[in-house]
């Protein structure tokens, strides 16, 4: 299977790591390919070695990194979103999938002409776990992973052939919702992240100095099915 990663932050580098370890051709579009190494790693916060792979190409060309490939994965953050899809939908063919992770943000919207030319789109209701970079181009930390995940696609009709090649990637159970309406009604960033703020800065004042920087997600590992 050959896969493309578009966006080489936290989680696009941990998807690129669990898809290259399990053998799949693994590109990666980033903005800074030469600060890549050969090999990337997923480590714990032990730092122990989770998972480790080796990309096949990392690019800053859009052609390049999607050309040939069944499978595309998209890291961007939501307000990034537009711009990605009107560069990258010249290049994409009938039958590529092409997932949004998380598939919240309007992103299905802005790919609208993509689904006119025969290509799945799908979104990822949650991400797999916690991801933080500890080395940009080399190794992600990953925490909490979930015991399962669930995603849709448009045309509906495609959300299993989807679920299939993210289980796979994965090696974690990944079930079919009914409707894309269950991601894009289901605004779960929005929704924790203000309560998450909450909770870290409760206590501020003016003038209040933190002894380290807050971790936004930190989480128990739990291990990854397949690792």
């Amino acid at each position: 299977m050959q896969v493309t990663i578009i966006g080489a932050g936290n989680v696009g580098t941990q998807l690129a790591v669990h898809y290259a370890s399990r053998g799949a051709t693994v590109k990666i579009y980033s903005s800074k390919p030469q600060l890549f190494k050969k090999e990337l790693q997923i480590i714990d916060n032990a730092g122990t070695i989770l998972a480790k792979g080796s990309p096949q190409l990392v690019t800053d060309s859009l052609a390049a990194a999607v050309s040939g490939s069944e499978l595309i994965l998209i890291t961007v953050p939501a307000f990034l979103m537009a711009k990605l899809a009107k560069e990258l939908i010249p290049h994409l063919k009938a039958g590529m999938k092409v997932g949004l992770i998380p598939g919240s943000g309007g992103g299905e919207l802005v790919f609208k002409e993509a689904l006119a030319k025969g290509v799945v789109i799908f979104g990822l209701q949650r991400v797999p776990s916690v991801a933080r970079l500890k080395e940009y181009g080399h190794i992600v930390v990953a925490s909490g992973y979930r015991p399962s995940l669930h995603l849709a696609a448009l045309p509906q009709q495609a959300s299993v052939d989807c679920c299939r090649l993210i289980s796979w990637g994965l090696g974690m159970p990944c079930y079919p919702l009914a409707s894309y309406l269950n991601l894009t009604l289901t605004p779960s960033n929005p929704i924790l992240h203000t309560s998450r703020l909450y909770r870290l800065f409760k206590d501020y004042r003016p003038g209040k100095v933190y002894k380290h920087l807050p971790l936004f997600c930190q989480l128990p590992l739990t291990k990854v099915r397949g690792l």
